[in-house]
């Protein structure tokens, strides 16, 4: 009875250990994101009344929806300390690490330094460039950590053959945020392949297929169930659409967007081909070592694992109307790469491990110099954002008080060449490190200025006099900011 008493206690120490190093690690990474940083999204919450409950509803979000009403109704925002909500989402993303470690790294036979870095490299889907996107919405990134261990725990239960759990778990997770479909559905994939030691037979081909093909349905049944509202008329309209479109046009945006995962991810790489050049160097040392080890058939199950986690990566943008693929799903690739490096390390050689060990430790280092310089950049947008705005109230406070006038109407413009990211900023993509002034201008003014402004159109007269051929490079409000009667014209740059 004491040695099962001692082993417990042990085996709850060894948790906690671990749990805080995957929290140290998220700390060193993304740490700087508890600053109070905010994107257009973020506004937009704090000041929309229902908190975007019904938004969530109509994206198939329910649990989401829920939960905000139930916040809500208790007078609490997600924004209202975003400090606190992004120390939460560390915490829970610290769950899902020890969660994935479980699944996979504690199922190799690897002691020592060696265990460490399999680790850290099967946390490398959260600790990268392209993860950022997810922290950026400061209101919404507790809800996707939420919805990723809901899935996490939907694997955990399916290694341990509970199934009515696993598939409960995912549905939840499903209806939290519907990308967490390809995060389960990768991480099954690679669990049968470590579980099966990498021997590939037509049983383990049908087990992969049906647990891909599960987690698909699940994400189905998610997006017809909006359908089925929009029909009863519970909901006003479907915020997700599926739809073939332009097939050849999807599929050359996929290449699109592969080139540039590969090439920068996304622009937050500096250089070229920097990923690509790791990627086939961990591909090769892995094929070369298991061919020395005389283990050549097990490159087909690699093969296989990859073919299927690109897939899986696309699987959503391809179903939609448009296609659309964002940082924030594409940091799949990067859970694809870790899960690699962690199996080369289990099963290589010493040379090929160190080798591996390397090349891990390189892109590991330039993701963490990166993710610093977006989370520096991050800070300058939103001061940016909040220094306009209140230089620009301040000059219409002058306005009113020499013509007697109310200005309640603002309308927004853009010069020749108008990015929706300040060129100050130099990490940017999509909504990393977006300025909020671009589509949330009045909720920013709102929150900085605590002015209600009607959004009217930017009229063709007054553009054409004070903002027609302009290009700025930096903000200047007396020519990029015109007030005309009752309205506040500001051209963006």
């Amino acid at each position: 009875m004491g040695d099962k008493s001692n082993n417990g206690i042990i085996r709850i120490r060894s948790m906690i250990t671990e749990y805080m190093l995957h929290f140290v690690l998220l700390l060193i990474f993304w740490g700087g994101m508890m600053r109070s940083g905010f994107n257009a999204d973020t506004l937009l919450h704090m000041v929309v009344e229902d908190a975007d409950v019904e938004t969530r509803i109509t994206h198939g979000r329910y649990l989401i929806a829920l939960i905000d009403n139930m916040l809500l109704n208790l007078g609490i925002r997600t924004t209202d300390n975003i400090a606190i909500t992004m120390f939460l989402t560390l915490g829970i993303l610290a769950i899902v690490m020890l969660i994935v470690q479980k699944v996979i790294v504690d199922r190799m036979e690897i002691e020592g330094f060696y265990r460490y870095v399999t680790i850290l490299a099967i946390d490398f889907w959260a600790l990268n460039v392209l993860f950022s996107e997810i922290l950026m919405f400061s209101e919404f990134c507790i809800y996707s950590a939420l919805a990723y261990l809901l899935g996490a725990l939907a694997v955990l239960f399916y290694t341990k053959s509970k199934y009515i759990f696993a598939v409960l778990f995912l549905i939840l997770g499903v209806c939290t945020y519907q990308y967490v479909v390809v995060f389960s559905a990768m991480l099954i994939s690679f669990y049968i392949c470590v579980e099966n030691e990498c021997k590939i037979s037509k049983r383990i081909v049908l087990e992969e297929v049906a647990c891909v093909l599960t987690c698909v349905g699940i994400g189905f049944a998610n997006l017809v169930s909006t359908k089925i509202l929009c029909e009863m008329k519970i909901i006003s309209e479907v915020g997700k659409k599926a739809g073939s479109g332009d097939l050849m046009y999807k599929f050359s945006k996929v290449f699109d967007s592969f080139v540039m995962i590969m090439k920068h991810s996304y622009s937050m790489i500096p250089g070229n081909w920097i990923p690509a050049a790791i990627w086939m160097l961990i591909i090769a040392t892995i094929c070369v070592g298991l061919v020395k080890k005389n283990e050549a058939y097990k490159i087909v199950y690699i093969f296989l694992i990859i073919v299927v986690s690109f897939s899986l990566m696309y699987i959503i943008p391809l179903s939609g109307e448009n296609f659309f693929f964002p940082p924030r799903m594409a940091f799949t690739y990067y859970f694809l790469l870790g899960f690699l490096v962690s199996y080369g390390i289990a099963e290589l050689n010493s040379k090929f491990r160190e080798i591996l060990v390397i090349l891990f430790s390189i892109f590991i280092i330039i993701n963490l110099l990166c993710v610093q310089r977006i989370n520096g950049n991050r800070y300058v947008s939103n001061k940016l954002d909040e220094v306009y705005v209140k230089m620009i109230d301040s000059k219409i406070n002058m306005y009113e008080e020499e013509t007697g006038k109310n200005v309640t109407k603002i309308a927004i413009g853009y010069d020749e060449y108008a990015p929706f990211h300040y060129s100050e900023v130099d990490m940017s993509y999509e909504q990393i490190n977006e300025s909020a002034a671009y589509s949330a201008v009045n909720s920013l003014m709102k929150i900085f200025t605590d002015r209600n402004f009607d959004r009217t159109k930017m009229e063709p007269e007054v553009f054409d006099k004070y903002f027609k051929g302009k290009d700025w490079n930096s903000f200047n409000i007396d020519e990029q900011v015109i007030v005309v009667g009752d309205t506040v014209y500001w051209c963006l740059y």
